[in-house]
Parts: structure tokens; C-alpha cells; sequence
């Protein structure tokens, strides 16, 4: 036989007989031991006739080379052979099949469509009753989970390429074929089928498990889709599976991926309404904060009971559902099939259906009620600027604002992605030791320097910088850097690979600067910059106290660094004849 009768399979047989020797179901166990040996047979009914697919789907035409790579990959690993026919094999049964992209990843899968051609296909020629598999339910990890009780641990495990793992029995391995590009191929293990197109609503089915509104936002899809037998049919979407699918689409959205497992055992409820109605008068509903009426109008008194019965409760969610948030609400009602249709989020009447959809995307209305905004938020830091707070402890005061937004079940608010905050940050940040006045139009920067030669024991002093209104400005110049420096950590100022300015690299640039503009640079040093500050003071005429101030000087030994203009000097002679004469 050849390449068509190898198993493939990493499963060693071996090992499997030896740890299943004790299992309580000894038939079971030896047919899993031998199917690892021999293969697994798909359970087709022999002499079921069949009939090959024509051509591929056309994601297996639009991708071609990525099913060329995959062909290639699987030919190389032994999984799919080919080109066929091979010494010892039969005629080929070949089904359609395409390519869909596994997640964002950026890996394909390939999908057998096993149901076609209708009537005449693989999955046809299987019995359906083979084909059920019960997982676990989610409601049953979640039951568990609370029953076991804070500290317990729950894990999942997914097998990778489980499907490539099962070997397929040689006999039953022609009713696995592919052809593409005018070449045949057989698959050996199990391919991924697809028995069924519905794939969008069996995935939304699945969500439902967890997003337990969306089941009232399901059952129309699923009615649309009910009568339809064939998976080659073009279905028209009608417009409530349009609007469906527009809601989970809004939801999906704005959802934080957190679900609250909610306990099968009633629990002490925080809310308790009553609901009642009347078949002729109209419906009415109250709990401890209020109460509620509706009369009913001539269109709606014809109705039957049930939807009826449902319309208080609706009614009672619209108007004080923003009061239940985060809260246990329980209903009394005295309708049977209203309580099943509210509790299940179906029902098989158009109008209790059109009802029922209220209640839950109400409840996650109120739940949402406290998602905080950009412009809350903006606030918060205004009120933290003016408690003098720096811009890291602002950052963690957000950080702590979105810990709890998520911890309580909300939308994550997604601080990172608000510009408005960033702008804001980048004037409140003060890097450690940079602050401003005022986010718009400030009048100073107050800059405090830990550590300074004139401060030995690092107390720290505050220099403030004031706006000029012209051109030359400190704080202009400064608040310039500061958008372009960023958030990056590190010194002030530094470069954009994080290197600090270093004193001897300012004294540098100055003097090239000096040079380039015709100064004799040979002239003048780092000390330059108090002493030119400290002479320029005096000659405005600045008071002495303020100049020691500005320079940090303890004592009178900032007389030394005022240079006084030769000129100056020289017209000292002339002043005291001057005033000798008078």
C-alpha cells in the first residue's frame, strides 16, 4: 500500500494500552488502542454512493498560495499525499474545500466542506447520531468555581493541531480527497469539516454562554436561518438579523471581555419588584422606592396574557434601571410563561420577543452608567494640579481609576487613547522638578533644584522663571522642549536617546555657537553664566538682595562675579569733578 498505509500519528499506541488497562470501559479502551494502531474509521456507510465536488470555494481561488505553502507543508510532514493516483489506491472521492485565516495570527486552516455535494457527500453517508461530542458548560467550570471558592485555580488546556494528531484508517482515506490546480491529493488524518456554513451564528451561540443578553439577540438569526437545508443557498438577511447583528457589533465593541459567573443558587436578592396585569385594564409594578401603572390602549388590550405580563417589567427596568446598577434584582411575577420567556430571553411570540430584548440591554446600560468620560477625568487632574500633586502621582491616581473600572465589570476606559488627557499631562508633568501656573497661558515655571554647589546639605531651592512676552521668553522656550522631549523618563534635559546634557556639553555647544557668530569664545567659560547674569542685574538696577537671591548666594560674595563696563569706569572722573564744582 505504500505511503496510503501509514499512520501517522505522534500518539503512541504503546503507551496508551499500557495506561488504559485499568479503565472500567474495557471495550472502549480497545477501540482507542486500536484505532491509534490502525486508524480511526469516519464511520461512513458502505455502499453509500457519493459524487465529487466540481470546484473549490473561493477563498481556496482568491488564496491560492496559501494553499500551494499549506499543500506543500502537509505533503512535507506526511499528513496529505499526493499527487495521486499512488500504487495500491482506489478511485478518489474529492471534496470542495477553502481557506479561512486562524484568528490574527496570521496562520490558515484549510476547511473540508464534507456536506457537499448535497446528497451525495461524505457527511450524507454518516450517521449523525456518530457525530455528537457534550463538552463541559461553562455554566458548569463557573458552578464549580464558585463552589470551591476564593483561591481556586481553573486552567485550560488546547491541544494544538488536534485534528492532525488522528489518524485516518487507509481504507477509509479515499473519501478524503482534494484537487487543486489539476492535481489530486488525499488527506490521513482527520481535516477540519465543515459540516455546516452557520459558522457566524454558532460562534455568537458560543458567546452567549458568557454575554447572557446576547441569547435575546440571537434567537432571530437563528429563526432565519431554520428552514435553510442546503449550504450552498444564498440567504437574504432580513432587517432584525440586521439589527442584531448591528447589536452585537455596538456591544463587542465596548465590551472589557469580563463576565460575572453568576451563581445557580438564589442568593438574598438587593431589589425585590412586583409585577401584575390585567387582561382588560392594564399592568402595573412597584418595589420599595416607588410604583408604576400603564393603561392599556385599544391596540394592546386584544393581545394574550403573556406579553401582557411582560410589559411591567420592561417598563420597570426603563425607568429605574439606572438605579440598579451593579445591584441583584429580583422579579415576582405570576405568569409562568412570561418568567420562562424573561428567563430564557426567547419566545416564540413576535411582540413577547420584541419585549424581552429591553430588559438586558437595560440592565448593561446601568451597569455601564458609571463608565467614566475624558472630559471627568480632565477635571480629576485639574483638581489634583491644584492640590500641587506631581504629574507621577496624577499617572497613578489613572492608573487606580482604571484598575476599577475593569475590576468592577465596566468598559475599560482606555485612558492611554485620550488626547485630550495626554495634552493635559504634558503641562501638568512636572518631570520631578518642573512645574507651570496654569495648563493655558501660564505666567511662570518653578523649577526646583535638589542639589547645588551652593547647597551642601541638598535642601533644595525653587527658581522661578517668568514669561518676558517677547520673543526671547524662558517659558515659551520651556514649554517648547517640553513636547518634544516627551514622557520618557530620565533627566530633564537630556537627549532623545536618554543621554543627559552634561555640563561640559553645554559649555561646548555655547562656545561653538560664540565662534560661529565672530566671538571670541577663549573669553568666556561656563562661570560666564553668573556672572553675566549678576552684572546684567546690577546694571538694570536690580537690589542687592534680590541679586543674591537669584543667584543662591548666602553672603556678599556675588559682588566679585559684577563686572563692571570699562566705560563706566572711566567716566567715574568726570562725575566726581562734576560734582566737586557744585
Amino acid at each position: 500500500m505504500g505511503r496510503l498505509a501509514v499512520i501517522n500519528t505522534p500518539l503512541r499506541w504503546q503507551v496508551w494500552e499500557r495506561i488504559n488497562r485499568s479503565h472500567p470501559d474495557e471495550q472502549f479502551a480497545e477501540y482507542v488502542v486500536s484505532s491509534l494502531r490502525d486508524g480511526f474509521w469516519i464511520g461512513f456507510s458502505y455502499p453509500r454512493p457519493c459524487r465529487s465536488s466540481i470546484d473549490n470555494m473561493h477563498s481556496a481561488r482568491e488564496h491560492a498560495q496559501v494553499v500551494r505553502d499549506y499543500l506543500s507543508n502537509e505533503c512535507a510532514e506526511g499528513r496529505i499525499v499526493g499527487p495521486l493516483p499512488l500504487p495500491g489506491s482506489k478511485e478518489i472521492h474529492v471534496s470542495r474545500f477553502g481557506v479561512t485565516p486562524k484568528g490574527s495570527s496570521g496562520k490558515w486552516r484549510l476547511i473540508f466542506d464534507l456536506s457537499s455535494p448535497e446528497g451525495a457527500s461524505v457527511n450524507d453517508g454518516i450517521d449523525s447520531n456518530l457525530c455528537s461530542l457534550k463538552y463541559a458548560t461553562i455554566d458548569q467550570a463557573a458552578e464549580l468555581m464558585l463552589r470551591l471558592g476564593r483561591g481556586a485555580l481553573m486552567a485550560k488546556v488546547d491541544i494544538d493541531q488536534a485534528y492532525h494528531r488522528i489518524s485516518v484508517h487507509p481504507d477509509d482515506r479515499w473519501l478524503l480527497g482534494m484537487c487543486f490546480e489539476g492535481v489530486t491529493y488525499m488527506d490521513t488524518v482527520l481535516p477540519f469539516g465543515l459540516r455546516d456554513l452557520r459558522s457566524l451564528v454558532g460562534k455568537l451561540e458560543n458567546a452567549c454562554k458568557v454575554v447572557r443578553p446576547g441569547r435575546s439577540f440571537l434567537r432571530r438569526m437563528i429563526d432565519l436561518l431554520r428552514g435553510v437545508k442546503s449550504n450552498r443557498r444564498l440567504i437574504r438577511l432580513n432587517s432584525s438579523f440586521r439589527s442584531d447583528l448591528l447589536w452585537w457589533h455596538h456591544f463587542l465593541s465596548g465590551w472589557n471581555g469580563v463576565s460575572a459567573a453568576v451563581s445557580l443558587e438564589l442568593v438574598q436578592p438587593d431589589v425585590v419588584v412586583h409585577s401584575n396585569a390585567s387582561g382588560s385594564i392594564g399592568c402595573a409594578a412597584w418595589w420599595s422606592e416607588g410604583w408604576l401603572h400603564y393603561e392599556w390602549p385599544p391596540e394592546v388590550a386584544a393581545a394574550s396574557i403573556t406579553p401582557k405580563e411582560t410589559l411591567p417589567v420592561v417598563f420597570a427596568c426603563a425607568v429605574w434601571g439606572q438605579l440598579w446598577g451593579n445591584k441583584r434584582i429580583r422579579f415576582y411575577c405570576d405568569n409562568e410563561a412570561a418568567v420562562a420567556n424573561l428567563n430564557s430571553g426567547r419566545s416564540k411570540e413576535p411582540w413577547s420577543m420584541h419585549m424581552i430584548r429591553y430588559p438586558e440591554p437595560a440592565a448593561i446600560r446601568s451597569q455601564h452608567r458609571c463608565s467614566i468620560s475624558e472630559r471627568t477625568l480632565s477635571l480629576f487632574l485639574a483638581y489634583l494640579y491644584t492640590k500641587g500633586l506631581s504629574g507621577n502621582t496624577a499617572k497613578t491616581y489613572l492608573a487606580g481609576i482604571r484598575y476599577t473600572q475593569i475590576a468592577m465589570g465596566l468598559a475599560d476606559p482606555k485612558i492611554s487613547e485620550m488626547q485630550q488627557l495626554e495634552y493635559i499631562t504634558k503641562g501638568f508633568r512636572s518631570y520631578g522638578d518642573v512645574k507651570i501656573d496654569a495648563i493655558r497661558n501660564p505666567s511662570y515655571i518653578e523649577v526646583t533644584i535638589k542639589a547645588s554647589k551652593t547647597d551642601p546639605f541638598r535642601k533644595g531651592v525653587k527658581v522661578y522663571l517668568g514669561v518676558t512676552g517677547v520673543t526671547l521668553c524662558p517659558v515659551a522656550s520651556i514649554l517648547s522642549y517640553m513636547v518634544s522631549r516627551g514622557s520618557r523618563t530620565g533627566p530633564f534635559f537630556s537627549f532623545s536617546d536618554q543621554r543627559p546634557l552634561t555640563r561640559d556639553r553645554l559649555v561646548k555647544e555655547v562656545c561653538q555657537a560664540m565662534r560661529t557668530s565672530g566671538i571670541d569664545d577663549k573669553l568666556y567659560s561656563g562661570h560666564s553664566f553668573r556672572i553675566g547674569a549678576a552684572t546684567t542685574a546690577a546694571s538694570c538696577g536690580l537690589q542687592d538682595s534680590l541679586i543674591k537671591t537669584l543667584g543662591r548666594w548666602e553672603s556678599a560674595a556675588y559682588t566679585i562675579y559684577i563686572r563692571t563696563p570699562k566705560a563706566e569706569l572711566c567716566g567715574v572722573a568726570s562725575k566726581l569733578v562734576t560734582a566737586a564744582r557744585q
